[in-house]
């Protein structure tokens, strides 16, 4: 059983990462008539990141929703909720999930920019380097080794 997980895992990235590549570049090769009646071509970066982040959101309400779920199962047995499951939040957490998740932001605009100038594989293969970059950075700059 464990093996099917993992085999079903590493298809679905490679599925649905290669979908992703090719049908975003196909959508920045799509062509629309403007206003005048001149032909334009779809190069907007800036709006797929936005449907990309509006498409993530939708876990948010889902998020809340279990949460509530659990919280009044919770309150139906009499119990309270345990320590580690209560949430405060602090400027602190934010900042640290924040910065990360701007980052991660800004990386997806200048990919999605990339995109529009190179083929979807050279683009495929570049975020497949990503993990060797990381690793090269790690070993160099914080003394890590690779295990």
């Amino acid at each position: 059983m464990v093996q099917l997980s993992w085999v079903t895992s590493v298809a679905g990235l490679l599925v649905f990462g290669t979908a992703t590549s090719v049908i975003s570049k196909a959508v920045y090769g799509l062509h629309g008539e403007g206003l005048h009646g001149d032909v334009h071509p779809f190069v907007k970066p800036w709006f797929m990141v936005f449907l990309m982040f509006v498409a993530m959101s939708v876990c948010l309400p889902t998020y809340f929703v279990a949460h509530w779920l659990a919280t009044k199962i919770a309150r139906r047995r009499h119990r309270t909720l345990l320590e580690h499951q209560k949430r405060h939040y602090e400027w602190s957490v934010a900042f640290w999930i924040g910065a990360p998740a701007a980052f991660d932001l800004i990386a997806t605009i200048l990919m999605n920019l990339g995109l529009i100038f190179v083929s979807a594989s050279v683009y495929q293969m570049m975020r497949g380097a990503e993990m060797l970059f990381a690793a090269l950075f790690g070993v160099t700059f914080l003394r890590r080794r690779l295990a």
